[in-house]
This record gives structure tokens, C-alpha cells and sequence, in this order.
């Protein structure tokens, strides 16, 4: 399952690599951020004439602090401080919590060793887009535990992508109404996305924005040396407040009702996808 997790992680920051916008990030040095998100994947799978329910909640926090801004670029060092996991498949459970001593030497612990507690040097542009980053690939295993931790953090130290915490945003002074389209082919997961912002209302220093749109994907995946095609169409929506001067976005949610097939050894598995994520970020 572990391109599901794959799209999971792409939808908790609302398509972050997405690239038909202008945006704009404003840091100052020295500032320190601090950011949380969780999210919940519902999955309902038939396989022989059974059905199959995961439920799978996850919580990452990440501390992110700026060591150097310009008007042309900003370095940033991220660091993933907590990692919260409940998987349920059937009857069948695990969870994890980074924070936990008891949890330690579990498969997760081993998984998210590399990332926990690992700063992580960052240079963005004044878009927000990431363009240098140091860190180390770490291992990308073939179970869904490896695959999820190779996912983690992704669009805030990718090189190519936008930063998670920079909304996307046309590049023209903003007013209640306004709205644009932005879109996003991710070679990753081998997912489009289509999405349609509006500015619900501007208050003060904040905006806040609401979005909807689709996400499609198809095509052959592997797994465990197993060659699959995938097939999934959802339907996407979510608001964010963020700031408006800065371009940082404060609070995020977002939904998504899907539903497909995976077709394995000439058999069909149809299933059904719910994923609801929530973000916050403060200026610590």
C-alpha cells in the first residue's frame, strides 16, 4: 500500500509542488516556526467477495528555523521533532509515538531514525520554491512503514518543490472574491491535480482562502517486485488562512473522497479512499 501513503503525503500539503502559481515568502533571520499536521486515511478495500477497512492516523511536527534572509533567498533549517502513527488493517493494528521510550525499538523507531531530530539545511527563493537542500536519502523500503518515513517532510526539504508552509497565491494584491486555477503533475505518485482557489474574505493582516478540485492518477506501480496498475479519481476541497504580507499559511484543511482499483495477476480489487488532513504553523 505503499503508494497510497505516497499520495497521502502529496495531499497533506495541498499539492505543494505545484508550479503554474507565483507566490511569495517573506522570512526574517532568526525566526522560528513550528508546524504540525495530522492526517486520517480511510481505505475500504473488496477482495474475494470481502471487504477490508484501514484506518490509518498519522501526527508530524517539525520545528523550522531561519538562518539567513534576503530579498533574493531565504536558508532555512528544518527538523522533524515527533512522529505519531495508528494503523489498523482488519484486525490488525500498530502504532507508534516518537516521544515514547516504550516505543523505541519498533519498526517505526527504526524507519524514522534517519529523520527524527535531524536538521535538515534548506534554501528557498522568494517564491518559495526549494532550491538547495542537504539532505540524506535515506532508505525507501518496500513496506508501507519504509515508504511512509521516505515520504515524511518531502515539500519542506525537496529540491523542486515549494514549500508546504507558503500558499499559492496569483502574484497581484489580493480582495474578497478574487479567484485562479493552479495544477500539478507529481512524477511520483504519477498524480494530476486540478484546483480551484477563491478568497473567501480578507481580515486584517489574514486572507482566508477556500479550494476544491480533482486528483486523478493511472498507470503501473511496483511493489515487493510486484507490478500492479493503479487506477484513483477523487474529489478534493479545503480552506487555509495565511499571511498575507509573508505568504505563510497559519492553519490548513482539507479533504478528500476517492475511489478506484488496483488490477493485480489479472484480478480487479476495487476501493474507496477518504483522507482528511489538518495543519497548523506558528511564529514561535
Amino acid at each position: 500500500m505503499k503508494h497510497f501513503i505516497a499520495i497521502a503525503a502529496v495531499l497533506i500539503t495541498g499539492a505543494a509542488s505545484a508550479q503554474t502559481i507565483t507566490r511569495k515568502a517573506v522570512f526574517t533571520k532568526g525566526q522560528q516556526i513550528e508546524t504540525s499536521s495530522t492526517m486520517k486515511m480511510v481505505m475500504t478495500m473488496e477482495m474475494m467477495g470481502q471487504s477490508m477497512d484501514m484506518v490509518n492516523n498519522y501526527k508530524f511536527t517539525n520545528k523550522v528555523g531561519v538562518t539567513d534572509a534576503s530579498a533574493a533567498e531565504t536558508k532555512l533549517q528544518n527538523t522533524l521533532t515527533r512522529v505519531v502513527v495508528d494503523m489498523q488493517a482488519g484486525p490488525q493494528s500498530m502504532s507508534y509515538d516518537s516521544d515514547k521510550k516504550e516505543d523505541s525499538s519498533s519498526q517505526f523507531a527504526e524507519a524514522f531514525r534517519d529523520k527524527l531530530n535531524t536538521p535538515t539545511n534548506v534554501t528557498i527563493n522568494n517564491k518559495g520554491m526549494i532550491t538547495a537542500s542537504d539532505e540524506k536519502e535515506t532508505k525507501a523500503g518496500d513496506d508501507m512503514i519504509g515508504s511512509m518515513s521516505g515520504n515524511v517532510g518531502e515539500s519542506m526539504t525537496k529540491v523542486g518543490s515549494s514549500l508546504e508552509i507558503i500558499a499559492n497565491l496569483p502574484e497581484k494584491a489580493l480582495k474578497a472574491g478574487d479567484t485562479w486555477v493552479d495544477s500539478l503533475t507529481d512524477q511520483k505518485t504519477q498524480s494530476k491535480f486540478v484546483l480551484n482557489y477563491r478568497v473567501v474574505s480578507i481580515q486584517g493582516a489574514d486572507a482566508q482562502i477556500s479550494f476544491g478540485g480533482t486528483v486523478a492518477r493511472s498507470g503501473e506501480i511496483e511493489q515487493a517486485g510486484m507490478t500492479m496498475n493503479m487506477d484513483l479519481k477523487g474529489l478534493l476541497k479545503g480552506e487555509y488562512t495565511m499571511e498575507v504580507a509573508t505568504g505563510l499559511v497559519k492553519t490548513r484543511k482539507m479533504n478528500m473522497d476517492g475511489d478506484g482499483k488496483l488490477a493485480i495477476a489479472g484480478q480487479e480489487i476495487p476501493f474507496k479512499m477518504k483522507i482528511d488532513t489538518d495543519t497548523n504553523t506558528a511564529k514561535k
